[in-house]
């Protein structure tokens, strides 16, 4: 550790001196994506004390970001004369080391990184008190105006079923099975928004290896996308044990629960799930009839911030609202496992922020 801080030392002082900078490239991502490859970005550029030149990305020019960061002028690109793109953290310190100058890296948007982005910015006040206006919308009209209720614990539901260029999913959607769950018990200095007196206990956190579900691919046939990436796509039923674990977690005390989701038909989903979780305690709110998701992708980001809890998808966008909001507890997928035609969440972690 204290080499590593060595290390970080001498390469603050070798860059103060030198014409280096940081930018981003557009790519074809959708607004969840765009986040947190500009977090990873501007991470890259605080933690290494290099300037960070913002490329327009267009998901995200409704951000104040999109106003507030330095912009890759033509002028300030014709300062550099050597442009390079980099596909791991670890060549940071190996180009700033070896005496380079004049030099404009680029950040690939799935290139590794030592630490997590939004776990980054979330361990520090002052980190977190620098990203979180630059994430906040130019438009304020966005932001919630209703209030949610008080009398109740409120729950925001991600449930991601796939549009665009995301492709069909191929696993049953309801089954019986019992999950098992992963209590992990996380402080990361920001205050949530209530307290919560929860009926079993939370264990510390263990490192996870991430393993994809990658399903063979063939020229003619495009890939189920919870094929390609089972946590993201997680089957409803995934979503049903959830609520209920919530609802027992808190002795069966009132729930509000509202699904943001992505499927063409947003309503049919809600019935479905009222009818699978069929408890008393639940008060049901979903977005309006025959709205398009992609109308409300903005208001539904910020919305999802308000809420006491989180059942969520692996995915960016969910990740994100987690990220903006100060959410007591969250739900995510874990670990999970083909059976025949049977996608199945085994492991679902049950995150405490108190």
């Amino acid at each position: 550790m204290k080499k590593y801080g060595l290390i970080l030392l001498l390469v603050t002082l070798c860059i103060e001196a030198k014409n280096i900078g940081l930018t981003c490239k557009t790519w074809p991502g959708r607004l969840g994506d765009h986040i947190f490859y500009i977090s990873k970005c501007l991470m890259l550029s605080h933690k290494y004390n290099i300037p960070f030149y913002y490329k327009p990305l267009k998901p995200l020019s409704q951000f104040g970001l999109h106003t507030q960061l330095e912009q890759l002028s033509p002028e300030i690109e014709k300062t550099f004369e050597k442009k390079v793109t980099i596909k791991h953290e670890s060549y940071l310190p190996y180009f700033l080391k070896n005496n380079e100058d004049n030099i404009l890296i680029t950040i690939e948007f799935h290139m590794p990184t030592y630490d997590n982005p939004f776990n980054y910015w979330r361990t520090s006040g002052d980190r977190y008190a620098f990203i979180q206006p630059l994430l906040m919308p130019i438009d304020t009209s966005v932001l919630p105006k209703e209030p949610l209720p008080e009398d109740c614990l409120t729950v925001a539901v991600h449930v991601r079923k796939g549009s665009g260029t995301d492709g069909h999913l191929a696993s049953r959607q309801l089954y019986e099975y019992v999950p098992e769950w992963k209590y992990i018990k996380k402080n990361l200095g920001i205050k949530p928004k209530t307290s919560l007196a929860l009926s079993e206990q939370f264990s510390p956190e263990t490192p996870v290896k991430k393993k994809r579900t990658i399903s063979p691919q063939t020229k003619s046939v495009k890939p189920a996308a919870d094929k390609i990436n089972a946590k993201r796509f997680p089957p409803n039923q995934y979503y049903i044990e959830c609520i209920k674990k919530l609802s027992e977690l808190i002795d069966h005390q009132p729930l509000y629960i509202h699904i943001f989701t992505d499927d063409a038909h947003p309503q049919a989903l809600v019935e479905l799930f009222k009818k699978e979780v069929n408890l008393p305690n639940v008060l049901w709110h979903d977005r309006e009839l025959n709205l398009d998701y992609k109308t409300t992708v903005l208001q539904d980001l910020y919305q999802m911030t308000e809420f006491d809890c989180i059942i969520k998808a692996d995915s960016y966008f969910a990740w994100s609202a987690q990220f903006l909001g100060q959410h007591t507890l969250a739900m995510y997928p874990h670990t999970s496992a083909w059976k025949d035609t049977t996608l199945i969440i085994k492991t679902i972690g049950i995150v405490d922020f108190t």
